[in-house]
């Protein structure tokens, strides 16, 4: 979806392809040993030949990797993973939970959440190195973090005209801040 991290990208990659952090780290061209590994200079060229062939426009491969448009929200960016619960069940990781301005989510008002639920371990924001667990499960506990399928595909739904018109709203306000601030 339209302004989704490059971590929700990647976790949805990695379950729908049963594939570890590891190997989609791989696929992206990022270290899995790095731990802000999502958060790269630029765009790594196969995040974006990856995204181009599987039809996302390169502005949303950018956004996602808070990069081209968005490059000036970077100080913002919290480096520890940070999700809604409720965008969560409706399968989305959102750019906006992964800005520090935000404790809570603008869309639902739910404070966020940074630590897993079962076992209480921060996340970083990266794929992490993990062999035998996608990055759609904590590294401690192995728990899902984004729903699920029995058959272990990402369950999401889409997001409503006025979801994203808010989410782009959001954004553009805080691209603005940060261009008063410098």
């Amino acid at each position: 979806a339209p302004y989704e991290t490059a971590w929700a990208w990647a976790a949805k990659l990695a379950a729908a392809n049963a594939l570890s952090g590891t190997e989609v780290s791989a696929l992206l061209g990022l270290s899995a040993a790095t731990n802000y590994s999502l958060l790269p200079k630029r765009v790594p060229r196969a995040a974006q030949t990856l995204g181009k062939s599987l039809g996302f426009p390169p502005h949303q491969i950018e956004n996602a990797f808070i990069d081209g448009a968005l490059k000036s929200l970077r100080p913002l960016v919290c480096k520890q993973l940070r999700w809604c619960p409720a965008c969560v069940r409706e399968g989305h990781h959102l750019i906006l939970h992964q800005l520090r301005p935000f404790a809570c989510c603008p869309l639902h008002d739910l404070r966020l959440r940074a630590h897993c639920l079962r076992c209480g371990e921060p996340r970083a924001y990266a794929l992490g190195n993990a062999t035998t667990f996608g990055p759609i499960n904590c590294p401690s506990c192995h728990v899902p973090q984004l729903p699920v399928s029995p058959g272990g595909y990402p369950k999401t739904s889409g997001m409503s005209v006025r979801t994203l018109a808010l989410v782009a709203r959001w954004l553009a306000f805080l691209q603005r801040r940060v261009a008063q601030s410098v």
